[in-house]
């Protein structure tokens, strides 16, 4: 089965589907395998707390978030894991339904 989904980088795009959006679960992954399969993450998130951020519109318009908080150096300063060593991930999303597309598009991944 093919997963339709689409990563966003405009910024518009990122402003608009983001609106609403909170903590889901978690992934565990690595950064590499993220931009492998996503591309590289949206230049548009908040640099504070977050190191990276990718926003997936899938087929059926659910729209889910991919991102750190709170323990990089944007937030954590030298103390802090540079994004390449992050793997435990956030996801948003607007209700945990999201969950169920992630665990498709990560199948061994998904930790909630």
């Amino acid at each position: 089965m093919t997963i339709k989904f689409k990563s966003l980088k405009d910024n518009a795009a990122v402003d608009r589907y983001i609106v609403g959006t909170s903590l889901q679960g978690y992934i565990d992954i690595s950064y590499a395998k993220l931009v492998d399969m996503l591309g590289e993450a949206a230049e548009h998130y908040d640099n504070y707390k977050s190191d990276a951020q990718w926003v997936v519109l899938f087929g059926s318009g659910q729209i889910a978030t991919i991102y750190n908080y709170k323990d990089g150096r944007n937030y954590m300063g030298p103390d802090g894991k540079a994004k390449e060593d992050i793997r435990n991930w956030h996801i948003g999303g607007k209700t945990k339904d999201v969950l169920q597309k992630m665990s498709e598009l990560f199948p061994k991944n998904i930790v909630s």
